[in-house]
């Protein structure tokens, strides 16, 4: 994720390829806010998002429940990413929190359901999502650069 971000301006992190897309910044928020709200519900434990005030730095209330799903085009331009280390230190402190969980679960665990689907379930949807967002994210930047983008 950090060569997605590197270099980026606050202006680059918001700057839509069209005015119904999603920029880089809002993609890797999301991305950040989806895992937060996947691990904390199978854990029970708060979202970094509030015990960590993450929520203060991005100006926004301690809503649990927005993590960017149906954000329509004004939701997702009120968005502003402060820059992108803030988006990096946000996804780390997720990432914190998933891996503390992760080293402590059993495969038994696993077949546990939490509403209506299993740990295990609930775990590859945050891999997938991150694993979209992270790409959408990569290919935003190159139609905002206008380039083929890759890592250098």
């Amino acid at each position: 994720m950090a060569l997605t971000l590197d270099g980026l301006s606050s202006e680059q992190l918001a700057q839509r390829p069209g005015p119904e897309s999603n920029p880089v910044g809002w993609l890797i928020w999301h991305m950040a806010r989806m895992q937060d709200r996947g691990i904390s519900t199978i854990t029970g434990e708060t979202q970094v998002w509030i015990s960590d005030r993450w929520h203060e730095r991005y100006g926004m209330d301690a809503d649990p429940d927005n993590t960017g799903m149906g954000h329509d085009a004004a939701q997702v331009s009120a968005l502003i990413a402060p820059d992108a280390a803030t988006l990096l230190d946000h996804y780390d402190a997720v990432l914190s929190t998933t891996l503390k969980y992760l080293k402590s679960v059993s495969p038994d665990d696993l077949d546990r359901v939490i509403l209506e689907s299993s740990i295990g379930e609930r775990l590859l949807s945050v891999v997938n999502g991150n694993m979209q967002h992270i790409g959408q994210a990569g290919y935003v930047r190159g139609l905002n650069e206008g380039q083929l983008w890759h890592p250098r």
